[in-house]
């Protein structure tokens, strides 16, 4: 039983992985299973779906807001979706 166990994990072990050195063990690692084009498609998704309503919101809170201002606004909100300031709170990082 203790061999099939060690044999189990030995197989776990070497599940090969993208990352150098090479022959370095990664414990818990799991294969991609999707393809980078899906994934990005869907990235770049999302950051449409955030710059859009970022763009409407503005338009209808501030109608006269100028096009660079707009576009300042929609940045923002942009990186606030990609890094949500919750990250970067004093204590967390150890």
């Amino acid at each position: 039983m203790d061999n099939e166990s060690t044999t189990v994990s030995m197989a776990a072990a070497q599940v090969p992985h993208p990352y150098y050195p090479i022959d370095s063990v990664l414990h818990n690692y799991v294969a991609n299973e999707y393809e980078t084009g899906r994934l990005l498609s869907g990235f770049f998704t999302c950051c449409l779906v955030v710059v859009i309503a970022a763009r409407t919101v503005t338009r209808t809170m501030q109608a006269n807001l100028r096009k660079r201002d707009q576009a300042l606004v929609m940045w923002f909100m942009l990186c606030a979706s990609l890094c949500p300031p919750q990250t970067f709170r004093p204590g967390l990082a150890r």
